[in-house]
């Protein structure tokens, strides 16, 4: 007689995603689990329709899975749109420090940064790999589908196996696709104890396209000008423990786009960028020590558009800054955290400015002069 159970209830996505660490984080290294791959695979048997479960083991869920989240309809527009494709679909997204992989239902793989979504180019072709293939290729991440049975994965430049370089990272694998960090150029790829030479493919292989993973679509607000330079310095080899956290903290020359930018994390590091047109410098931290403590010391001197931006440290009581070069008027910086950044005009055709050339007279509060001279 059929059971009289009460409805099924389904449990709310956020109930799911918070127990579900804690079922993959459990499970026993080594231990290998069914799982209903086929479940209502639907077989016609004679006339009636029956669904069969079919089981087969899987891999353990070990840490590299746990960067698998799902991505958001922001990553999903970026990569649509670099795609060219509206009705492309992705459920899983693999983060790394500073950027994102989504994978595709298709298998496209799409690669995010603060500032570019990189796809494969539509010339490109998959690249054999024993029993898998490479069907995505850029500066920093190869991807595509495993070699039978592999479970772990990293990139390696042999010419730097015994520098501090050393291999890659570890990347993610799973039975559908595996994605890795490079660490610059790649000789060979390692899964688990197999190591495979690196096919001959070009980091070309992938089209990359402006987007901002900010909502802000205006490529020259602060906060896109800012993300750009971390995008650099992270293409560069930066690590992410020296980039993220950043935010701006005074500009010049935005609206000509042509200038430097001094960004901050907590009040407590600073670093700074420049650019001009479409071209952006890499976020670079001010560490340099002043010798005098006494006197303003100045970080760096460039050439931006037609002015030359000078940035400099002062007395943290500093409140305003005039910057003379003895040929224009003075220029008032910017000034906050102890730290000032001036646009002064280029005399003739000059390109620098010697630093010695530069006079400062620094005013406290109370419009007092604290500090008249030169540079430290």
């Amino acid at each position: 007689m059929p059971l009289d159970l009460p409805p099924r209830r389904v449990l709310p996505e956020d109930v799911k995603e918070r127990m579900r660490p804690v079922f993959t984080q459990s499970r026993d290294r080594g231990r290998r689990a069914p799982l209903a791959v086929a479940a209502g695979v639907l077989l016609i048997a004679g006339g009636v329709v029956a669904t069969q479960i079919v089981t087969q083991p899987v891999h353990e869920v070990d840490s590299g899975h746990l960067q698998v989240v799902a991505p958001s309809s922001r990553d999903l527009d970026r990569c649509r749109a670099a795609l060219n494709d509206q009705n492309w679909s992705s459920t899983r997204m693999v983060v790394f420090d500073l950027r994102k992989v989504l994978v595709g239902e298709d298998g496209r793989f799409c690669e995010l940064t603060r500032t570019r979504a990189r796809v494969a180019a539509e010339d490109f072709k998959p690249t054999a790999l024993e029993d898998g293939s490479i069907t995505f290729r850029s500066t920093k991440i190869i991807a595509g589908v495993p070699p039978s049975g592999a479970r772990t994965a990293h990139a390696v430049n042999s010419s730097y196996t015994h520098s501090p370089l050393g291999p890659g990272p570890e990347g993610v694998v799973t039975p559908g696709f595996f994605i890795v960090e490079t660490p610059g150029v790649v000789s060979e790829l390692v899964f688990d104890d197999r190591t495979m030479r690196m096919p001959s493919i070009s980091s070309k292989s992938a089209t990359v396209t402006d987007s901002y993973e900010n909502s802000d679509t205006d490529p020259w607000s602060e906060e896109s000008v800012l993300a750009r330079c971390v995008d650099i310095a992270s293409d560069g080899g930066r690590s992410a423990e020296e980039l993220v956290g950043f935010e701006p903290l005074m500009v010049t020359g935005l609206d000509q786009h042509h200038g430097m930018m001094i960004a901050h994390r907590e009040h407590e590091k600073w670093a700074y960028c420049s650019f001009s047109g479409g071209t952006n410098g890499g976020l670079q931290l001010l560490n340099v020590m002043e010798d005098d403590p006494d006197k303003p010391f100045m970080y760096i001197g460039d050439k931006t558009g037609s002015d030359y931006s000078v940035i400099g440290r002062v007395d943290r009581a500093a409140k305003s800054v005039l910057v003379s070069d003895g040929g224009h008027p003075p220029v008032s910086a910017e000034v906050a955290d102890g730290h000032f950044l001036a646009a002064v005009p280029i005399l003739d055709e000059a390109k620098t400015i010697p630093k010695d050339h530069l006079r400062l007279v620094v005013r406290n509060d109370k419009n007092q002069i604290i500090y008249e001279g030169g540079f430290g």
